[in-house]
């Protein structure tokens, strides 16, 4: 059944999920026949996923932010261990189950089933035993009967700290390639630490994720509201700041790349909530206590995004990694063709010197004037027309692998061009993106309605990225912090 997300749409979702399943395992097919097969290991994984047609969104932040604390508030039940000290040193998936057990998935292939309870002493940091079992684990499976899950199709990550042990980061940045959107969570007595920064620009925001949400948690520690305010409105504005500045230093205006990277944030989200108000709220029923959390305003933006752009990330990240993938293919393809130009240069120089060894036999034979050497020569001219045979048909079969790699490149390229299809249908859903404010504005909007930065050209309704006097479509003169539209 089509889910809401769809009806945003301006082509049909279930259609389209189907043709990107199609392109990819046409795309693996051509990994399998380049011999890629670390490539055709991911697109497998990519298809089972758009297959399932399941959701993930990691919690991420630096150690003792709070993040499995936040991660049980959502659940509204105290599942994953959490302490005052660091304390995952795993990743924990939870994910929709009639019961409530555990999957353990080992480094070395192995599967155990635990009790929840069991859990702190197998994917944390609290002892010297715990802490060792869990740089065996890859991954802690939490099935759990939680309707937040089952209602979203979706599966919650938490992960290690950042910037608590090198080991634990690896951890956090390998599986970010894995999910689909990502929560930030901060802390309201020290939020956007450089550190937390330089992971947001260098690392979050260059995955092929859909959306980043910004937390801030803590904030029942905050003097006053008006404090609580304050912070928020100071994350906001820095992450602004860090996100246009990374992205005008490190991609080309008006490149994809460039319009990716904004997009992953589309309109800033900062929610300042208590998650440990929130969770003994929802646990003991205290309706005040949840309020004074301000957790029910995040869940209810939280609910929007899943509805609403679920669908388009679920279509989005997909396309990407097949744009992705094809480029890699299309390196395939010429360094395939590399190695057949070195076999036919090989293959040449392999049969010159063999000709020359029997050359200089038959010579040698020659010169010994006997009637006995007639049938080594003979042999000799045997050797000849052998090696000849051989290294036409040696030939023969690296020219009809060279004539297939055009035909190739040409089936790529058309993949390309309907994957760009479908990227740039996808890309008009999201609205024209403001460089200045980095927030989503309606599509062919000609002002930002946030900040009145005019964002495309009256004229031509060129997309601008940058500050500029000219349309560098049309000519056209522009105009700059107008009266927004609304």
């Amino acid at each position: 059944m089509r889910g809401k997300a769809d009806s945003f749409l301006p082509l049909d979702y279930k259609k389209t999920l189907f043709k990107l399943i199609e392109v990819l395992r046409k795309l693996k097919d051509f990994a399998i026949k380049l011999q890629l097969s670390e490539l055709e290991t991911d697109i497998e994984e990519i298809i089972q996923k758009l297959a399932h047609d399941s959701f993930s969104l990691a919690v991420v932040g630096e150690f003792k932010r709070g993040k499995s604390t936040f991660l049980n508030a959502l659940l509204g039940a105290d599942i994953l261990p959490s302490d005052v000290l660091p304390t995952t040193a795993a990743i924990n998936r939870v994910t929709y189950g009639l019961t409530s057990r555990v999957k353990l998935i080992f480094r070395d292939g192995r599967e155990e089933f635990i009790e929840i309870a069991q859990l702190k002493d197998y994917v944390t940091q609290l002892t010297p035993e715990s802490e060792q079992i869990a740089s065996q684990i890859q991954e802690a499976i939490v099935y759990y009967p939680v309707s937040y899950c089952r209602n979203n199709n979706l599966d919650l990550i938490d992960t290690p700290g950042l910037s608590d042990r090198a080991n634990l980061t690896r951890i956090t940045l390998s599986v970010l390639p894995q999910v689909d959107a990502a929560i930030f969570v901060m802390m309201a007595q020290s939020p956007l630490s450089t550190t937390e920064s330089n992971f947001l620009t260098e690392n979050l925001l260059t995955q092929d994720l859909g959306k980043v949400i910004f937390v801030i948690t803590g904030i029942d520690l905050c003097q006053s509201p008006e404090d609580i305010t304050k912070v928020i409105q100071y994350v906001k504005k820095q992450l602004q700041k860090i996100i246009i500045e990374y992205a005008k230093v490190h991609f080309e205006p008006n490149s994809r790349e460039y319009q990716s990277y904004i997009r992953k944030i589309g309109e800033l989200k900062v929610f300042g909530v208590s998650a440990n108000q929130a969770l003994q709220g929802k646990v003991t029923g205290d309706e005040d206590l949840l309020k004074q959390s301000r957790f029910p305003a995040f869940e209810a933006s939280l609910k929007r995004f899943l509805e609403q752009e679920k669908g388009i990330i679920l279509l989005q990240i997909p396309t990407y990694k097949a744009i992705a993938y094809s480029q890699r293919i299309l390196q395939g393809i010429d360094s395939k063709n590399s190695d057949l130009l070195q076999q036919q240069e090989e293959l040449e120089q392999i049969y010159q010197k063999e000709l020359a060894r029997l050359k200089t036999q038959e010579d040698n034979y020659r010169q010994q004037l006997s009637d006995l050497i007639s049938p080594e020569i003979l042999k000799i001219q045997e050797q000849k027309v052998e090696q000849r045979v051989k290294r036409e048909r040696a030939k023969v079969l690296i020219e009809i692998e060279q004539k297939k790699l055009p035909q190739m490149t040409a089936e790529i390229q058309e993949i390309l061009a309907e994957v760009y299809s479908i990227s740039d249908q996808l890309r008009s859903v999201t609205g024209q993106i403001c460089y200045s404010c980095s927030r989503i504005n309606r599509v062919n909007a000609k002002f930002c309605i946030y900040c009145g930065t005019q964002i495309s050209c009256p004229n031509c309704n060129a997309k601008l990225t940058t500050q500029a006097s000219y349309c560098s479509k049309c000519g056209q003169k522009l105009k700059f912090s107008p009266k927004p539209q609304k």
